[in-house]
């Protein structure tokens, strides 16, 4: 979803181009990565109802907001209502499995389910998992050599020419000096 966020904002034709940089940018990744298996994780097309009921006020601004933003651009549709057909098919388009959180579930929780299940569980079915988004919230899933958390830089500089940051559960712990799966608590404070 976040690579879906990177193409809007680079689309200059919002209807046809979202998909089409969408595409070209995860066909980069795929080229800069090599992975064995991509899958594509989306918003169920509702707000997480199980953090709605924890937090009344969880994400309430950020829908105002989208909505006041696309009715300066003119777009009609707001954001929150699933990924749209263009941003699938391009996204199959490239390799990738794509996985529809259920209505009211988030991407987020989909990556997480994936991470638990091919880093860290039964043996047999153990690989490296490289979540790739912007999302700092997932650096909580870093776990030894097992899953790695790959940010994108907007644009490449000498030191990333990639425009990628990799980040591992040791080079987290050295930056923050507590553990990754600490992380939700330091976002707390």
């Amino acid at each position: 979803t976040n690579l879906a966020c990177i193409a809007h904002y680079a689309a200059k034709n919002k209807q046809t181009e979202i998909a089409e940089e969408f595409k070209n940018e995860l066909q980069r990744l795929k080229d800069l990565l090599h992975p064995k298996r991509i899958i594509v994780a989306f918003d169920g097309g509702r707000r997480s109802q199980g953090r709605q009921q924890v937090a009344a006020e969880y994400k309430t601004k950020r829908h105002v907001k989208a909505l006041q933003r696309n009715q300066q651009r003119g777009v009609k549709k707001i954001g929150g209502q699933g990924p749209g057909k263009k941003i699938v098919q391009a996204a199959k388009d490239c390799g990738a499995d794509v996985a529809l959180a259920p209505i009211g579930w988030e991407g987020d929780d989909v990556i997480a389910t994936v991470c638990g299940r091919m880093a860290l569980g039964a043996s047999n079915a153990r690989g490296l998992v490289a979540v790739v988004s912007n999302d700092s919230d997932m650096q909580q899933l870093l776990r030894g050599g097992r899953v790695v958390w790959i940010s994108q830089l907007p644009r490449a500089s000498k030191k990333n020419p990639d425009r990628i940051v990799l980040e591992t559960e040791e080079s987290f712990t050295r930056k923050y000096k507590f553990p990754p799966k600490q992380y939700p608590v330091y976002l707390a404070f």
